[in-house]
């Protein structure tokens, strides 16, 4: 939530750092939960959200890529 504030204008860096630093030291100390805590303050999509980006290389490609990468990797472990 304070991510998505700073990140939307709502709040500066430090107004978050110091929200939370409140927030924290309430729940702590007198079990006090601020809203923030307890579910998401905007509005989150429910659909149309999955990654359009495209490969840089050709699918062909990319499993080469990660074949050589696998074995690679397999390399480190022995």
């Amino acid at each position: 939530n304070l991510a998505n504030d700073v990140a939307t204008g709502k709040r500066t860096v430090a107004d978050a750092r110091t929200f939370y630093a409140t927030a924290i030291k309430e729940f702590a100390l007198q079990n006090k939960m601020s809203p923030y805590m307890g579910s998401f303050q905007f509005d989150v999509a429910k659909g149309g959200t999955m990654d359009t980006d495209k490969h840089g290389v050709s699918e062909e490609e990319n499993k080469q890529i990660t074949d050589a990468m696998k074995k690679m990797a397999e390399k480190e472990k022995k």
